[in-house]
């Protein structure tokens, strides 16, 4: 396994200490909303316009909390406890979930300059909604650094959210959910800060589903963890989200504590140029896709940088558009799995595309494909075709590309001469640079040479030496025209005196 930080977040130790210190002057007050905004106490009294000027009101029946072109600069409410300095520009400490409404432009910054600093920390669940938008910033801490917090959770439903979490020795994380973080819609950009121990964008703790709406998250750079998503699990079921994490020692765009789920919408998670690893996706358990377009992409590392780390058992893609990058590193794979162990990657016959590539290998593990596809070596040479169904546990290659429409030219038969050799009836694919038996590439020749017959053998041939003394080819006739005509007239000599004895 990686040797990365997994440093507890210390969150939910301050929304303990929060929650009691602020519900003893709730309860003295029965007619507070257990709201502070800014260095005002919401009660029934002021709750219908806070301020008097219409940009802060709550209704307590419904438990919402609107704000309407709202502008705070400043620490808000801050307490003490265990010499441990807190302040946030909006404190809610009630039982009851929360609602917040977004109406116009609304602006929170927070100077920092605490142990805990937030702009916006809730002790339940918040629930994001309205037409308008909210912008905070939060400033250097010396602990935890938030934007938004939300000890149960939190969901948004539309409006725009811009969380920028500061610097901290500790945490620091952009939108922070203690439960579930669940994103229906509206436009969500979340940034951690820089040169922190760890560094996150978005933060779910026991999961973060994404369901609709246009989500960016990212990391500054100098951190020694950083995510620009972190979740117990990642579930994307549509929207279209961007995960960039920032440089540092560790960098990773999305990084799930369980397992990945992907079933529609546009993905894009890109690491960072990391010291040690930079991954793309991290996966701790099943890496699953089955639709949406999904892109992710190691950065620069100097140890291993990979599209996928797969630490869970298996990554099945049945569906949707996927690529898997590694980037520059002394080890770089598309899908990387733990060292000590073989995964399994599956790709069904539902899939788009799907592209596997890697500077060393595509991928390790073992890759079972229900579609065929072409692998090929550095710059698409050493092209060869992946046969369906084929137990790729070797893969020799550095990149590798599902599913492949093959580009065929037909070879006729030909009988072998004397001379020439013949082949088979056979197909060529020029993509994959493979041979066929058949027309649709279903049946691989494996050995190219196979479709080649011998020639039947060569024909007997005279073979005259070279001649170095050619004045022979002028006397030899000579001689033999003599000697001929010798014999000629020896026998018509013999034949007289036979004739004349008669």
């Amino acid at each position: 396994m990686k040797n990365v930080l997994k440093r507890a977040l210390s969150a939910a130790l301050a929304a303990v200490i929060l929650s009691a210190v602020f519900s003893s002057f709730a309860a003295a007050d029965d007619n507070g909303c257990h709201v502070w905004i800014g260095d005002e106490y919401i009660t029934k009294d002021n709750a219908a316009d806070v301020f008097g000027d219409g940009t802060v009101s709550f209704d307590p029946d419904t438990n919402t909390l609107t704000l309407n072109g709202f502008s705070y600069s400043g620490e808000g409410a801050v307490w003490t406890v265990d010499e441990k300095t807190n302040a946030s520009a909006i404190v809610y400490d009630g039982d009851r979930d929360l609602t917040l409404v977004l109406l116009g432009d609304n602006s929170i910054t927070h100077p920092g300059g605490h142990d805990y600093s937030s702009c916006v920390f809730s002790s339940s669940k918040i629930t994001i909604k309205g037409t308008g938008s909210l912008t905070g910033t939060s400033g250097k801490a010396n602990n935890v650094s938030y934007a938004v917090y939300g000890m149960k959770g939190i969901i948004t439903d539309g409006g725009t959210v811009k969380a920028y979490a500061g610097v901290s020795t500790g945490d620091s994380v952009g939108l922070y959910s203690g439960e579930e973080l669940i994103i229906n819609g509206g436009t969500v950009t979340a940034e951690g800060g820089a040169e922190s121990d760890t560094s996150i964008g978005i933060y779910g703790k026991t999961g973060i589903t994404v369901n609709g709406g246009d989500i960016t998250a990212a990391t500054k750079a100098g951190s020694k963890f950083s995510a620009a998503m972190l979740g117990g699990s990642i579930t994307v079921n549509n929207g279209k989200v961007t995960a960039k994490g920032g440089d540092g020692e560790y960098s990773a765009g999305s990084y799930s504590k369980g397992c990945v789920l992907i079933t529609g919408g546009d993905i894009t998670s890109v690491g960072g140029t990391a010291k040690t690893y930079s991954d793309g996706i991290y996966c701790n358990e099943d890496f699953t896709v089955s639709g949406g377009n999904v892109a992710a992409v190691g950065g620069t590392a100097e140890e291993l940088s990979s599209g996928l780390f797969l630490a869970g058992e298996t990554a099945q893609i049945n569906g949707g558009s996927v690529t898997l990058e590694g980037g520059e590193g002394k080890t770089s794979r598309g899908i990387n799995e733990t060292f000590s162990e073989k995964k399994e990657i599956r790709i069904g016959d539902g899939i788009t595309s799907v592209t596997i590539t890697g500077r060393e290998l595509a991928l390790g593990g073992t890759l079972i494909s229900a579609v065929g596809g072409v692998g090929s070596g550095e710059d698409g040479e050493e092209k060869g075709y992946i046969v369906p169904g084929t137990d790729l546990s070797e893969p020799q290659y550095k990149t590798v590309v599902f599913p492949h429409a093959h580009e065929m030219t037909k070879t006729e038969a030909k009988k072998p001469s004397t001379r020439e050799t013949g082949n088979i009836e056979y197909y060529a694919c020029s993509g994959c640079d493979s041979y066929f038996e058949d027309a649709d590439g279903k049946i691989l020749i494996p050995d190219k040479n196979s479709v080649l017959i011998p020639a039947l053998g060569e024909e007997d041939v005279v073979t005259v030496p070279e001649n170095k003394f050619p004045w022979l080819w002028v006397i030899i006739p000579a001689v033999t025209t003599a000697a001929a005509a010798a014999v000629i007239i020896v026998i018509i000599k013999k034949k007289s005196k036979t004739d004349k004895a008669v």
